[in-house]
């Protein structure tokens, strides 16, 4: 379309054109299908499926919603245990024709603290005591001790671990739809889930999830719910204590 009417622009001025078709018009915006995040049970699936060395990658993606390059890119010292947090500073990157490297992560905005859950910081403890690392090496490596292909983990480790899951389809990706919708259901505002998925902005944040969020009718309802329920209760007990 931005191209369509960069065309049509310059044939306005030189000449060949009144006015460009593209002037009034807007692209449609394109179709997007609603989340439907993972269930705890289909999560627990997935770590109980996944090897031994990506056992904690599994918890990783879903506790702190760090996208597979980020989780790759984790150095063993930007983890720190006793603040319960994890900084993402860097991700693991593929140029075509060489092996993956270090860079920035997609946006400014992905440069980001997170907290970690106590069961991610299990987890974390737990692959490091099995394989241990360097302060600054990877969390993650390969079995020769260097870093983990993302393309290849999708081949030869997550596609056949969802598939003994019983989860085929489902990509490394919606690990990070499940923490999203773990923090909404938790009563976590829009600035908070922008800020630890890392978006560039709260508006991508709502275009993803905003079906997530109760809207104003749910809140109506539960709020008429909680008091009624708050005067029956009130009731029931003055009766049982001045009985008529």
């Amino acid at each position: 379309m931005a191209l369509l009417a960069g065309i049509f622009t310059d044939a306005v001025e030189d000449g060949f054109l009144a006015k460009s078709p593209c002037r009034d018009t807007l692209p449609p915006r394109p179709y997007r299908e609603k989340v439907a995040p993972l269930t705890v049970e289909q999560v627990e699936a997935l770590v109980t499926a996944a090897p031994a060395r990506y056992r904690a990658l599994v918890v990783l993606g879903a506790g702190c919603g760090l996208r597979l390059g980020e989780a790759l890119g984790l150095k063993v010292h930007r983890v720190r245990f006793l603040e319960r947090e994890l900084d993402v500073a860097e991700q693991l990157t593929l140029v075509p024709g060489s092996p993956p490297k270090l860079g920035p992560p997609k946006t400014r905005g992905s440069i980001r603290t997170v907290p970690m859950a106590d069961v991610v910081s299990a987890a974390l403890a737990e692959h490091l005591a099995a394989f241990p690392a360097e302060h600054a090496e990877l969390v993650f490596r390969s079995r020769t001790g260097g870093p983990v292909w993302p393309n290849s983990f999708n081949g030869s480790v997550w596609r056949p671990l969802t598939v003994r899951a019983g989860l085929p389809g489902v990509r490394f990706h919606d690990l990070r739809h499940f923490t999203a919708s773990a923090l909404i259901r938790y009563g976590e505002s829009v600035k908070t889930v922008a800020a630890i998925l890392g978006h560039s902005d709260e508006t991508e944040t709502l275009r993803t999830y905003s079906h997530l969020w109760p809207d104003s009718d749910t809140r109506t309802r539960a709020a008429v719910d909680a008091m009624f329920t708050s005067a029956a209760d009130s009731l029931r007990t003055g009766n049982q204590q001045h009985p008529l």
